[in-house]
């Protein structure tokens, strides 16, 4: 926390110096002068207050790096592939942002053959459209873990309502017990119930009491949009007391 703190002031503080210095007489203006203006040593743009604006924009992009890189630890797990690839292409993008800024858009001076201001250029120009797919992705996967804790949620609800059941059933007397089939009230339209007893084969148990296990499975059914969906939670009945095992399981 501390370092994201001192990041964010020595970001505000460069930017600001950089703009507070730079000469009136150049007339800076965002309408017709690109940021990188304030980082610009050139005589007709920011020689006095340059290397502020490197100081300030170095701490922002390590700020930024910061958080996609704990946003890609805090996600991997959940998304995997998809956050690798979102936050890999964030990082290539901001590393190139951070070449642009130390290679100043200056006319003096020539990279790999270019002039420096066309190099610096270059590198911003190739940066923007990688962060943009990086981005692009990151907005994609807070999408998927939205709908998968949607759909978490619905299944922890469709484990309570057949819980519900069970504990209904398990007041009632076992060999009244049958097929049957209902719903959960006003209270959750769209969610109905089915139970069913299975018969358990107990031809090599010991037990002779056993003669009358059965399984009962309830099944919680609902919509989620124009899928279906469903909930199987099993115990199992002995006649004439009630079994205490239970399991569920998604169907899917």
């Amino acid at each position: 926390m501390w370092l994201c703190r001192g990041l964010i002031a020595v970001a505000a503080v460069g930017l600001m110096t950089a703009w507070w210095l730079y000469p009136k007489e150049n007339h800076f203006s965002l309408m017709t002068c690109t940021i990188s203006f304030l980082g610009s040593p050139d005589a007709d743009r920011n020689p006095p207050g340059w290397r502020f604006y490197q100081a300030g924009m170095t701490a922002l992009i390590l700020l930024v790096f910061s958080l996609v890189r704990e946003r890609h630890y805090r996600l991997q797990l959940r998304i995997g592939r998809a956050a690798t690839l979102s936050s890999t292409a964030i990082f290539i993008a901001l590393a190139l942002l951070l070449l642009a800024v130390w290679i100043p858009d200056t006319r003096q001076g020539h990279w790999f053959g270019m002039r420096t201001t066309e190099f610096h250029t270059r590198m911003a120009l190739l940066a923007f459209p990688i962060l943009a797919l990086g981005i692009a992705g990151a907005v994609a996967t807070f999408g998927s873990i939205t709908r998968a804790s949607g759909v978490a949620a619905q299944y922890d609800e469709a484990a309570l309502l057949a819980e519900r059941r069970l504990t209904e059933v398990d007041a009632m007397d076992p060999s009244t017990v049958t097929q049957d089939s209902g719903d959960f009230g006003e209270d959750f339209p769209g969610w109905t119930w089915e139970q069913e007893l299975v018969a358990v084969d107990t031809t090599a148990a010991t037990d002779t009491d056993t003669s009358e296990l059965q399984e009962l499975r309830v099944t919680v059914r609902w919509k989620d949009g124009n899928r279906d969906r469903s909930l199987v939670v099993s115990t199992y009945l002995l006649q004439p007391a009630a079994a205490t095992t239970a399991t569920s399981t998604p169907a899917r």
